[in-house]
């Protein structure tokens, strides 16, 4: 009698996956154009519970949570990605898996590039602060100074190795 109800679970699921595009839709008319992630579940849930996402866009492929591989880093001197921050978070930690030498923060590689893309539900005219930490060379680390309302927001980040061979 089990097995009829693992099948309507699963058609349930597939409805709900199919039906992310009109579900996206319904969210831009109640929430307003919010571009910074397109709509999936992972999307959905990391904007409720306020955690932050990076989609890695280059060299891994666009729109990818997986940070590249150490294979695909070394054939590029540029690295993007997208990072959302809710209001309430703190820090991100974007992996590059460059392995660069341990000389290379001393002389401030990775070069780090953030830009403003779409601001949280709340905007204000300015971005928010950030420091940015590059001491372990397989990662940066971004930390948001301000975290009160409109604070969050979705920024392209952009990374250059410099002349350093792995």
């Amino acid at each position: 009698m089990q097995l009829p109800l693992i099948y309507s679970a699963g058609l349930l699921l597939l409805a709900l996956l199919a039906a992310s595009p009109a579900l996206d839709s319904i969210a831009r008319f109640m929430w307003g154009d919010r571009r910074r992630i397109a709509f999936t579940w992972r999307g959905f849930w990391v904007d409720q519970e306020g955690v932050v996402a990076i989609t890695y866009l280059f060299p891994t492929g666009n729109n990818s949570a997986t940070a590249p591989t150490a294979v695909q880093a070394s054939q590029t001197i540029t690295q993007t990605a997208l990072v959302f921050f809710a209001d309430s978070d703190t820090q991100a930690v974007v992996t590059t898996n460059w392995g660069l030498p341990a000389s290379a923060p001393f002389f401030g590689f990775p070069m780090i590039w953030m830009i403003k893309q779409l601001g949280g539900a709340s905007d204000s005219s300015f971005a928010t602060n950030f420091t940015f930490g590059i001491t372990n060379t397989n990662s940066v680390t971004i930390n948001k100074i301000g975290n009160g309302t409109g604070s969050g927001g979705t920024y392209l980040l952009t990374l250059r190795k410099g002349a350093f061979t792995t």
